[in-house]
């Protein structure tokens, strides 16, 4: 696992924010002259990328910047054919959370 798929894993995106605004990485252009312009598009063992982890780790703020600011792609496979909104829908069920408190047109009866 390489340092951006822990930053997801773990919610950091003030590292993820870090790398694209003070150290200028392009994390989503894929190629390049260096290899950190790749950073987003880099896979683990089972070809899980970065969206993936900030999926499982349920932060909302992350997955947002990743999917409008850095324009990942939501419907990038790993080796399980699991999507990110897969592994969203895993990290609700692991936490136990109640999906419908996430939802823009619920209310806060609703979760209850």
């Amino acid at each position: 696992m390489q340092g951006v798929h822990f930053a997801a894993e773990v919610g950091a995106i003030d590292v993820l924010e870090y790398l694209v605004k003070d150290c200028g990485c392009d994390l989503d252009r894929v190629g390049g002259e260096y290899s950190k312009n790749v950073l987003l598009h880099s896979t683990d063992d089972i070809d899980t990328l970065p969206i993936h982890y900030a999926c499982i780790s349920g932060v909302i703020q992350l997955v947002t910047f990743l999917i409008d600011v850095m324009k990942c792609d939501v419907t990038t496979e790993d080796k399980y054919g699991l999507t990110c909104v897969i592994r969203a829908c895993e990290s609700v069920k692991q936490y136990n959370l109640n999906p419908r408190i996430f939802g823009r047109a619920s209310s806060p009866e609703a979760a209850v």
